[in-house]
Parts: C-alpha cells; sequence; structure tokens
C-alpha cells in the first residue's frame, strides 16, 4: 500500500508532485517540490516527476543508473526553469 501527505500551506493549489516507480528490485518513492510562489511551480514538479518515472522504467536499477537518471532530470529542469518563467 502506497500514500502520501503533502501540504499546500497558504498557497490556492498545492504544487507538489509524487510518483512511485516499482521496479523488479527497488520500489522508490518521487517527491517533487512546487515551490510555490514561483511561476507554474505545479507544472515543473510534475514534468520533473514524469521525466524521472521515464528514465527509471528504461534503467536496470542499478544505484548507479539511478542516479544518472536523477541528474538527468536535474540538468532538464534547470533548463527549464528559464522556459517556464517567461512562458507565465
Amino acid at each position: 500500500m502506497n500514500f502520501v501527505i503533502s501540504e499546500k500551506g497558504s498557497r490556492e493549489i498545492n504544487e507538489d508532485s509524487f510518483a512511485v516507480f516499482e521496479g523488479e528490485t527497488r520500489k522508490i518513492y518521487i517527491v517533487a517540490d512546487g515551490c510555490g510562489g514561483h511561476a507554474a511551480g505545479e507544472i515543473a514538479s510534475k514534468l520533473a516527476t514524469d521525466l524521472l518515472m521515464d528514465q527509471l522504467l528504461g534503467c536496470d536499477e542499478s544505484a548507479e543508473a539511478i542516479r544518472d537518471a536523477v541528474s538527468l532530470c536535474n540538468l532538464h529542469e534547470r533548463g527549464s526553469e528559464k522556459t517556464i518563467e517567461h512562458s507565465s
């Protein structure tokens, strides 16, 4: 059984996203903070969880492959920050 508790704080909407990767040998819980107050935080956090899930689905589940997937997502999100800020 999986469950999540997330607090939206004083925001109108909860900008956090989550996902659960259930592989052959590992279960990984992914949580992305929406960084409330920043433009399109809910979109950025959803993109982060979706991208990481896509990367994990194609990896061999080794610690190195998981680190690489997280690093790739981090680089992608850092590049997306500027795009999201300008489109809002």
